[in-house]
C-alpha cells in the first residue's frame, strides 16, 4: 500500500506534463494557421491590386482610340505607288496645322517614318499654284532630291486631295504625254507609300 501510495503523485505529475504538451501542440496549430490565413490574405490582396491595374490600363488604352476616332484621327490603309502602309503619324503632326488646314506631310521612308518635309496649301511654283515640285527639296541630313529617294511616303491633312506626278512640272516645262498621274492621294487614305519618281504634288 505504501508503495501504492508513493506512485500516485508520479501519475499524476505524468498527466500534468502531458496536458501541458497537448495545450503547446494546440498554439503552435493555432500559430501556424494564423501565419497561413495571414499569407493567403496578402496573396489575394497583391493579386487584386494587379487585376485592378491591368483593367485600368486597358481603359486607358480604350479612352485613347475612342478619343481619336471621335477626331477623325482614324486611318485606313489604301493602294498607292509603293507597299502599302498602316501607320498613324503622330499627334503632334496631325495638330500642326500651322493655321494651314490643308497640307501634306512628305517622309524620307516607307510608313511616314522619319522627319518630313512639310508642304503647305499655300505653296507655289513657276508654273502652278498649291504646288511643290519635289527636285528641289531636301530632306534633313540627306542631300538627295526625294523624287530619288526609293522609300518616300506622304501624309495628307485636310480637305483637299493630293496629286502626284512623275515629273517636276511646277518648274520645268514638259509635254502633256510625258507628264503621269501616279496617284490621288485623299486625307482619310492615310499614310502612302510612294518611291522613286514620285516628283511633284498638286492639291486638288
Amino acid at each position: 500500500l505504501a508503495h501504492l501510495r508513493m506512485a500516485r503523485p508520479a501519475t499524476r505529475s505524468a498527466g500534468l506534463s502531458s496536458s501541458q504538451q497537448r495545450g503547446r501542440y494546440g498554439h503552435a496549430l493555432v500559430a501556424i494557421a494564423w501565419i497561413l490565413l495571414s499569407c493567403l490574405t496578402l496573396i489575394s490582396v497583391v493579386y487584386s491590386v494587379r487585376i485592378y491595374a491591368a483593367l485600368v490600363s486597358d481603359d486607358d488604352d480604350g479612352n485613347g482610340a475612342d478619343i481619336a476616332s471621335r477626331r477623325g484621327g482614324r486611318i485606313r490603309s489604301s493602294g498607292a505607288v509603293g507597299p502599302r502602309s498602316k501607320r498613324r503619324p503622330g499627334r503632334a503632326q496631325k495638330e500642326d496645322s500651322n493655321e494651314e488646314p490643308n497640307y501634306a506631310l512628305l517622309y524620307p521612308n516607307y510608313d511616314c517614318v522619319g522627319e518630313p518635309v512639310r508642304i503647305n496649301y499655300s505653296s507655289s511654283e513657276k508654273n502652278c499654284q498649291q504646288c511643290r515640285d519635289f527636285c528641289d527639296l531636301r530632306f534633313k541630313g540627306q542631300e538627295t532630291s526625294p523624287n530619288e529617294l526609293d522609300s518616300t511616303s506622304i501624309f495628307v491633312f485636310g480637305e483637299k486631295g493630293v496629286q502626284i506626278v512623275n515629273v517636276c512640272a511646277g518648274q520645268f516645262k514638259y509635254e502633256r504625254d510625258k507628264i503621269t498621274t501616279l496617284k490621288v492621294i485623299r486625307p482619310e487614305e492615310g499614310c502612302i507609300n510612294l518611291g522613286r519618281g514620285a516628283s511633284h504634288a498638286r492639291f486638288v
